[in-house]
């Protein structure tokens, strides 16, 4: 009998060591095929193929990107924004807030139609990116301040440049540009932000009000990202809000009051996409955009109609 069982046990170890050796022969082939790959592609969680490496956009020529946001409809159906000040009286220093903006600025609409705080982008096409430009084409600032002179967010959408990808490192590397939010005003400002919570954890620090010439002040460090904009709220006053859009290209502009923006020195002759979205009416040509081919003095148009 003990020689039948020290029989089985040895056919036992020898069927799981051949398991463990086939295991290890099929892992090794799988990663193999990955490293054979011409492209060294490996799927991503959703099953798409994502490519290791980027290649970087190239244009013949560079120009002004110019266009207009429009409401789609007549004056009668425009979104009428709503008034503050019934909120605002409400506070123990309403006086300082109604001295601002009392308008809701979710649809700041023009005379003749054109809508405000809407911003427009170009996204590369997959597996490209924008090289950053060099310093004869800067076209960002190196400090990008967000104020709260009264009880609104001056100004109340803003885009960044905080970082380019770096084809080498294949990595973000920064720009050195500060985003800064003050406070101003003589009342207390609590600043509260989130963006992309797989990117952000967020923070709430309150700013103190203005102090003679002392005037409070944070950064919010920024990290790119074209489908989730950075919300600011205050925690004091419950209407405020702000949105920061991060990319890692200065291809972006935020329109004017009449509906117009100007994306300088955008890359033109080249297959791209352009963007726009806005805070109510969300993306308004979809999140990937709409394909384009920039041509010097074609404006790119854009009509929205509210929800």
């Amino acid at each position: 009998m003990t020689k039948i069982w020290q029989w089985l046990r040895l056919c036992l170890t020898a069927a799981c060591v051949a398991l463990l050796l086939a295991g290890c022969a099929k892992k090794t082939t799988d990663d193999d095929e990955d490293l054979d790959t011409p492209q060294t592609k490996k799927k991503a969680a959703g099953g798409v193929a994502l490519s290791a490496t980027k290649t970087p956009v190239e244009a013949p020529s560079f120009g002004p990107l110019r266009g207009t946001v429009t409401f789609d409809g007549d004056r009668s159906a425009f979104p009428m924004p709503a008034n503050l000040v019934s909120q605002m009286d409400a506070q123990a220093d309403k006086k300082i807030c109604c001295m601002g903006d009392t308008a809701n600025y979710s649809w700041k609409i023009g005379e003749k139609g054109g809508l405000a705080n809407v911003v427009v982008w170009l996204r590369p096409p997959d597996g490209k990116f924008f090289p950053k430009p060099p310093d004869d084409r800067k076209t960002w600032s190196d400090e990008l301040r967000l104020d709260q002179p009264y009880c609104t967010f001056e100004p109340h959408v803003s885009v960044a440049y905080p970082s380019h990808f770096d084809p080498e490192s294949k990595k973000q590397v920064s720009n050195n540009q500060k985003f800064l939010v003050l406070n101003s005003a003589p009342v207390l400002h609590n600043t509260r932000y989130q963006g992309n919570p797989l990117k952000y954890s967020g923070d709430s620090k309150n700013l103190p009000a203005k102090q003679g010439d002392l005037v409070s002040t944070i950064e919010i460090p920024l990290k790119p990202d074209d489908s989730y904009p950075i919300t600011l709220n205050c925690d004091v006053h419950k209407w405020m809000k702000a949105y920061v859009w991060a990319f890692d290209h200065p291809y972006a502009a935020v329109t004017k009051q009449d509906g117009t923006f100007e994306i300088p020195n955008a890359p033109l002759d080249t297959d791209l996409n352009i963007v726009a979205w806005h805070e109510s009416a969300g993306f308004i040509n979809g999140p990937k955009g709409t394909p384009v081919k920039l041509k010097e003095g074609q404006p790119q148009n854009f009509t929205v109609k509210a929800k």
